[in-house]
């Protein structure tokens, strides 16, 4: 059974183009070797490459994107909002959700509050510490809705900002700006201990004073899940059955069909080391207020509210040494994969490219438009307002 596996991995690496094949199989051909890689010697040192600043703040100082979204903020509070009237039921995801609008007629976002996940108080978190960094974040606000029959919907919501649909499915089809968006937001994505960061959360934008479309992670309710069970970084961690979008952007970087400067990604490094103690603190009270509201309850490992905070602290502090490690695992694994040795392939890359195949898979299935229509007959079958 082992012989006839590695025979048609090898058919495989052989004839790229047995598509039919690899659907099966699971795998995905070797990519052609390209030019030495962009990247500098050490992705965490004073020598590496700038050429990413020329878009990555262009983008997160864009005007008037950043004013807009901190802005309304502050309005989005007072706000009269209704439900939108023959709104379709496209809205992708799990949690109940609306489209309202105030009396200005700009559309909002409500997703209903869950009481027992918290969602709310999770994303809240996430957002507070992104803007506290000066990352272009959606706002988020606690706003309870007036429905038909006197029921009302108790959630919050977010201002909808003008996308240009979901990123694309290949990250070959990405902008640099969209490139360097998802490396920083993987940063963000270990910091706030949230794995579920996949493209289709990821909407594309492109505000004036911005030099190509950008993108922005608009989902960040399942902040503080990964702190329950920490695992190390690794390209194929994920917390949910669709990979995150950097793990597409590092897949196709260690097989050599995209050159990548993790530049963004220390750049967000040395945002978050400059987050103060008390505005950390300050961004998980509501979500400490919640979970240790009973004596004696707990989360997870944490028996306190203050081990969960020395817990984010820990962890904002050993970033770089941490992603500093994992990029040059990466440098390594397409270094290997680059060199073309007539040896045959090891075990650990024979296992990589099964795990890559069902990456591919996952992506392309569950963003298809056949499982957007099964999603939609699950929520109106859990009857949704």
């Amino acid at each position: 059974m082992l012989v006839r596996f590695l025979l048609r991995y090898l058919l495989v690496v052989a004839r790229p183009r047995a598509t039919a094949f690899l659907l099966l199989a699971g795998l995905v051909p070797a990519a052609p070797a390209l030019a030495a890689s962009s990247l500098h010697a050490n992705a965490g040192g004073p020598a590496r490459r700038q050429a990413w600043k020329a878009v990555y703040p262009s983008w997160r100082r864009a005007e008037p994107l950043s004013a807009h979204v901190h802005r309304i903020d502050a309005e989005i509070e007072g706000a009269r909002l209704r439900p939108l009237t023959g709104q379709n039921r496209s809205l992708s995801g799990t949690t109940p959700k609306l489209l309202v609008q105030d009396p200005n007629g700009r559309t909002f976002l409500a997703k209903a509050k869950d009481p027992v996940n918290l969602n709310f108080e999770r994303e809240l978190f996430a957002t507070r510490l992104r803007q506290a960094a000066g990352e272009p974040t959606v706002p988020v606000v606690s706003k309870s809705i007036d429905l038909e029959a006197g029921r009302r919907f108790d959630g919050y919501v977010k201002p909808m900002l003008p996308a240009q649909g979901p990123l694309a499915p290949d990250p070959a089809q990405w902008t640099l700006a969209q490139r360097n968006v998802v490396l920083a937001d993987h940063v963000w994505a270990e910091f706030l201990g949230n794995d579920d960061t996949h493209r289709l959360q990821s909407i594309v934008l492109h505000a004036p004073g911005m030099t190509e479309p950008g993108s922005m992670n608009i989902d960040w309710d399942r902040s503080l899940l990964d702190y329950r069970r920490t695992r190390p970084l690794s390209r194929f961690r994920q917390g949910t059955p669709s990979p995150p979008a950097h793990n597409l952007l590092y897949r196709s970087y260690v097989r050599g069909t995209l050159d990548l400067d993790f530049g963004p990604s220390f750049d967000a490094i040395e945002r978050i080391h400059g987050l103060s103690d008390q505005e950390i603190r300050d961004a998980l009270g509501p979500f400490l207020d919640r979970v240790f509201e009973a004596p004696g309850r707990g989360y997870g490992p944490y028996p306190t509210r203050d081990a969960l905070v020395q817990a984010v602290l820990a962890r904002r502090d050993r970033l770089r040494d941490q992603f500093e490690v994992f990029v040059r695992s990466l440098m390594d694994e397409r270094a290997q994969r680059l060199a073309r040795s007539p040896r045959p392939p090891r075990m650990r890359q024979i296992l990589a490219d099964l795990r890559d195949g069902k990456m591919w898979l996952a992506n392309r299935v569950l963003g298809s438009a056949a499982v957007s229509r099964v999603m939609q007959s699950m929520r109106r079958l859990q009857g949704e307002p």
